[in-house]
């Protein structure tokens, strides 16, 4: 029953997104993006091909360095989006609009994350590498550049 709402899941980011399907939880979005699925009935998103059971403390090296992390919910919970490359991207799939979280770890002092709002505008921008927030308010986000 898991496997069958993950793939739903995930073919329902696809849709959205047109991305591709790359494992059974990871989508590519293309340009160093992409959408990590937690498991129906976990917390914490996981590489399932490296972690065998739930993870169950949030930990925030999952995000790799050089990449910039959203989270769906508070405490790096939830669906994952990576924003790798120097590219705008929509936040992709429903659950964007409540509270959620994030975590820069690019590499780079100067590469402050920018999130804008639905026309375009600039909402808020990071204060660089290592810079987090366990309790982000999604609503006015609608797209993130990582640099």
């Amino acid at each position: 029953m898991q496997s069958a709402e993950l793939q739903r899941q995930v073919d329902a980011v696809i849709a959205e997104s047109g991305g591709r399907q790359v494992a059974a939880n990871i989508v590519d979005l293309g340009h160093g993006a992409s959408v990590r699925l937690v498991v129906p009935g976990e917390k914490y998103v996981r590489d399932l091909a490296t972690t065998r059971g739930p993870v169950t403390a949030p930990i925030q090296a999952v995000c790799p360095n050089k990449d910039f992390c959203a989270y769906q919910g508070t405490n790096y919970t939830g669906h994952e989006q990576r924003f790798g490359e120097c590219y705008k991207q929509d936040l992709k799939g429903s659950g964007w609009s409540g509270s959620g979280s994030w975590y820069n770890n690019q590499s780079q002092w100067y590469m402050r994350a920018e999130m804008y709002g639905k026309a375009g505008n600039r909402v808020y921008q990071d204060d660089g590498p290592g810079s987090h927030d366990q309790n982000a308010n999604w609503r006015p986000v609608w797209s993130i550049k990582p640099c």
